[in-house]
């Protein structure tokens, strides 16, 4: 992993009740979902090219979190073609995704500050009892960026100011979800990993040796390069995020 004390797992919490009225024909039960965002330190160390990085700036924007009945797209793969080997991938999509019956879903734009400790409120998801099997997670809104990193990598290549952004909305589907909602009093957590997003970056790709070494702003990550593919890879793969269910006390 590569972090200091501020990089961070960001986790998004949630935690649910069964509301009193049941659902339509279905014969399912109503739920509530209050979701937050927290973050917890990671551990330090450099990432996969031998770079420590301290992030001053961290930003995630949703819009859309929805659960569904269907089985999870994504799984660990081998490289699926020449470009994953430069750029290791974890993620595959070996079928069509097939959501099957939505069961639960939180409709709220929020930015997020995943260098911030303590939760943060995201708002409130509305749903039904069920098999949780998969996730979707809308990124971006409003014209602001997905996913949004600044701080300075430090190694081989020197000491390297940056920063990334994904700029586009991202929709992430066929998350694994793997939990199933009944009648107990239950919180879950939605862990946003940050190390994921620096692990595979190669910073001294950023830009030449001379425009690193003449640097007095932070590089901007560029389009299909290896330091912008990794870093927007992990932005919407799996890896990123996991769902943890817990049941609460009664």
């Amino acid at each position: 992993m590569v972090m200091r004390k501020e990089l961070a797992t960001a986790a998004i919490f949630i935690a649910g009740g069964v509301l009193a009225s049941c659902g339509s024909d279905t014969g399912r039960g109503r739920v509530a979902f209050e979701v937050s965002v927290s973050s917890e330190p990671a551990a330090a160390g450099p990432n996969e090219f031998g770079y420590t990085v301290d992030l001053t700036r961290a930003e995630l924007r949703v819009s859309r979190l929805a659960f569904f009945e269907g089985d999870p797209l994504f799984t660990k793969s081998w490289p699926q073609r020449l470009g994953d080997l430069l750029v290791p991938s974890a993620y595959a999509h070996p079928g069509h995704y097939t959501p099957g019956e939505a069961l639960a879903d939180l409709l709220v734009e929020q930015t997020f500050d995943l260098l911030r400790t303590g939760v943060q409120s995201w708002g409130t998801a509305d749903g039904v009892t069920g098999d949780y099997a998969s996730a979707e997670l809308n990124l971006g809104a409003g014209g602001a960026a997905s996913v949004t990193l600044e701080g300075t990598a430090t190694g081989p290549g020197g000491e390297i100011p940056f920063i990334a952004r994904l700029d586009e909305a991202q929709e992430i589907i066929g998350l694994a979800a793997g939990f199933v909602v009944d009648e107990r009093p239950f919180e879950v957590v939605v862990n946003f990993e940050l190390s994921e997003l620096v692990k595979r970056i190669d910073f001294g790709r950023v830009a030449s040796p001379e425009e690193i070494a003449s640097a007095t702003a932070p590089l901007l990550f560029v389009r299909d390069t290896q330091p912008y593919n990794a870093f927007s890879r992990a932005a919407i793969g799996n890896l990123t995020y996991r769902f943890d269910h817990m049941e609460m006390a009664q």
